[in-house]
């Protein structure tokens, strides 16, 4: 009850991936799959489900590892001013607290009843700032903030927008060039139902020229081609032009590539819109369930985010009756994260209502 951990893999996915290892186990011959093509395909769907292009997007090895690409890329490892709030990601929070120790002006704001404010975010760039960094969906409470004003804010004061968007793309509708957003890493494992080791990381085409390379590999060249007929002439290998390989240096994870591409396919096919429709009514059975127990959500269930987080005064007694019952959620020391998908059903939904209710 609680993909927003970690999504499980569909039997479709599952499917992808065996035919990917037995291509492996067979030496790559024979089996009739193109892994590259298979790269290239995943990558435009991705595209296709954030209303980004294809040359836009690029591969990393995960969601922060894409942040922190993001931060080097714009020289701000050293020097610079960073805008970021409590509710991002507690790892991210981690790297601007380093950064800050390292000489980076870094300002963290604060959330009000669950929160953050467009005012607070306005007072904090009053002064400008090279970076505004933040979660499209909060893994602490669901906070969903509105990207558009944030972007807006953020581009008055000369800031650029880097999102981490692993709690929305898949779970809810997003078109990150619409909204204006510069900078965005995506993982594959929470609601693109994939696997941990491959992130997405989106780089709006007309930002690309004002980031460095900071990092150089085989993927950024393009394979040596046959010169005519003579076969010992070869051209050197040469550097590609296209922004989807600004970041990229080496190998992927291809099994992930794999489970994606049939989830992507599939999510694209169903649409986010339907999905988050979908769990909207879970959501709200969650809620007037526990509502009973006298208990209430931090932040009211909404169409943008997949997250909804409950304050809980016996979080020890609910771990072990959750595990007991072979049924998952995320508890923390004070509350428990609740997060249907679209395999979850009203009747998964009051089997956990009645679990809660009889562990406080």
């Amino acid at each position: 009850m609680d993909s927003a951990y970690f999504h499980p893999l569909s039997r479709g996915a599952e499917a992808a991936v065996q035919g990917y290892l037995n291509h492996k186990v067979a030496g790559g011959l024979g089996s009739g799959l193109d892994v590259e093509a298979m790269q290239e395909s995943v990558r435009a769907d991705f595209a296709r489900l954030v209303g980004a292009t294809a040359d836009e997007i690029s591969f990393a090895p995960s969601t922060t590892a894409a942040e922190n690409l993001i931060v080097d890329a714009c020289g701000l490892t050293t020097r610079g001013r960073i805008v970021t709030d409590r509710l991002h990601y507690f790892g991210s929070l981690h790297l601007y607290e380093s950064l800050k120790s390292r000489g980076v002006d870094v300002t963290v704001i604060e959330p009000r009843a669950g929160r953050i404010r467009g005012k607070d975010l306005a007072h904090a760039l009053a002064n400008g700032a090279d970076l505004v960094a933040l979660s499209a969906v909060s893994s602490t409470n669901g906070f969903a903030p509105d990207l558009a004003e944030v972007c807006t804010l953020a581009h008055r004061s000369g800031a650029r927008v880097y999102v981490d968007a692993i709690q929305a793309v898949g779970a809810a509708p997003i078109d990150l060039g619409a909204i204006g957003v510069d900078f965005c890493g995506c993982g594959a494992y929470k609601w693109l139902m994939g696997d941990m080791g491959l992130a997405f990381l989106y780089v709006r085409a007309d930002r690309r020229d004002e980031l460095r390379r900071t990092q150089f590999g085989a993927r950024q060249l393009h394979p040596r081609t046959r010169a005519g007929l003579q076969d010992a002439e070869l051209k050197a290998w040469a550097p590609k032009s296209s922004g989807s390989s600004f970041f990229e240096v080496g190998t992927i994870a291809n099994a992930c590539v794999a489970a994606l591409s049939f989830s992507l396919p599939w999510l694209l096919n169903i649409g986010a819109a339907r999905i988050a429709s979908h769990r909207q009514v879970l959501m709200e059975q969650i809620e007037e369930g526990l509502r009973r127990f006298g208990l209430t959500p931090e932040l009211p269930p909404t169409l943008a985010s997949p997250i909804v987080a409950y304050k809980h005064p016996r979080t020890e007694v609910l771990s072990k009756a959750l595990k007991a019952a072979n049924m998952y959620a995320t508890v923390y020391r004070d509350r428990v994260r609740l997060s249907p998908s679209v395999f979850n059903t009203p009747g998964d939904v009051t089997a956990m209502v009645q679990l809660v209710g009889d562990s406080l």
